[in-house]
């Protein structure tokens, strides 16, 4: 149970309350006739996603998910982990190959009775988890898709298990010093020139790479960085790693700055806030979405390190200096979005917010709040309101 389970579900407050019902869930699921509803489907551009209807159903699969990660010894891929390794070794020098390849629609190509009949198999498992599994990728929403539903923690989990073959393969590959991959995005480094290497490795069944978005890099020792696509960066879970060519004779030096990819998604959601004031005209609201972005905040808390954090900074921490203009631009995007009176935005914002206001909102600076590392504190009730217009942005 998570603290916005609280307000997402209504479970009113203390611990009383909340074993009330709990136990209520724990005595719907526990009945024979136990079956799911059906799940909520929303239209996304890649690809449908799903959640659950209700807090029965909700539970039901956090529990499942979490019984077979511990009985598989999967363990949650952590990018935080991945990142920092990744910018080490870049960052090296010397010669090597780098590999960057994706999966084309990873879950919706998963075949779902393969992935779960993994689980359906091994003994380890109870019969109560196994029935449960069962009901879920028979429910009428769920049964009839191929592939495994996005939204949910499971099918995550499923399509860990499902690739652990082929990636302790690649790990394994002669000259691979290092293999990462994070859901559908792979990056691998060699020692030596690995060829054409989509073409042999062997994806498990109804996978196959996307053409368009595989990268080649050679890292020289000393000279030119050459890609597959004449560029000198590869972009990889959120950050542009760029190599700055230094001429013959000199080794490139690596640049880390944010991927245009996720820069575009934090101007979306700065368009998306300023639109949904024009119909709400709840300036508290508009000021607390763009405060959240330029802010970091605490997500809860790490048996090893203590606090856990989020945020503009936390997101980033890997940017280097001569990259922040990555985050100035988002800044000047803001300012120009708030005084901008042409467009069907400038427009609409010129009727419903004061030139103090707008002076107010652009003191609001992503910049102030990754170079100062500014934490604020938001409830569970202010994330669900600031997230809502951004659920799946």
């Amino acid at each position: 149970m998570t603290k916005q389970d609280i307000y997402t579900y209504k479970m009113g407050r203390g611990s009383d309350n909340y074993t009330k019902i709990m136990e209520e869930v724990e005595g719907t699921v526990g009945q024979s006739n136990f079956e799911f509803s059906d799940f909520k489907c929303f239209k996304m551009v890649h690809g449908d996603v799903v959640s659950p209807s209700n807090i029965c159903d909700d539970f039901v699969i956090r529990k499942l998910n979490d019984n077979i990660k511990r009985v598989f010894g999967i363990k949650t891929i952590d990018r935080n982990r991945i990142l920092p390794q990744i910018k080490v070794l870049l960052s090296e020098g010397g010669e090597f190959w780098l590999q960057k390849l994706d999966i084309t629609k990873f879950f919706e190509s998963i075949p779902h009775r393969e992935a779960v009949s993994l689980v359906l198999n091994d003994p380890r498992i109870s019969y109560d988890s196994k029935r449960l599994l069962s009901k879920i990728f028979s429910s009428s929403c769920l049964g009839s898709r191929e592939g495994l539903p996005r939204g949910i923690s499971l099918s995550s989990t499923l399509s860990e298990l499902y690739m652990r073959k082929f990636d302790a393969h690649c790990r394994k590959l002669e000259g691979c010093y290092f293999y990462a991959r994070y859901v559908d995005d792979i990056l691998m480094l060699f020692h030596e020139e690995p060829g054409e290497i989509s073409k042999e490795l062997p994806l498990p069944t109804g996978l196959e790479f996307h053409p368009v978005k595989q990268l080649k890099l050679y890292h020289p020792q000393k000279g030119s960085v050459k890609a597959s696509d004449n560029s000198s960066k590869v972009t990889y879970l959120g950050y542009e790693f760029f190599f700055e060519n230094k001429g013959q004779g000199k080794a490139a030096q690596l640049q880390v700055g944010m991927a245009e990819k996720k820069i575009k998604k934090i101007k979306t959601r700065i368009m998306l806030a300023l639109f949904d004031y024009c119909k709400s005209q709840n300036y508290r609201l508009l000021k607390r979405r763009l405060t959240f972005l330029a802010s970091n905040y605490n997500i809860g808390k790490n048996p090893e390190n203590g606090k856990l954090y989020a945020g503009i900074h936390y997101n980033n921490a890997l940017i280097d200096e001569p990259r922040h203009g990555d985050l100035v631009s988002i800044d000047s995007f803001l300012q120009k979005s708030l005084f901008s009176k042409s467009g069907s935005l400038g427009k609409k914002l010129s009727t419903v917010l004061t030139n103090a206001q707008r002076r107010e909102l652009a003191k609001i600076s992503l910049m102030l709040g990754f170079s100062k590392v500014i934490v604020r504190s938001f409830t569970p009730e202010d994330l669900l309101e600031i997230k809502g217009i951004w659920s799946h942005v």
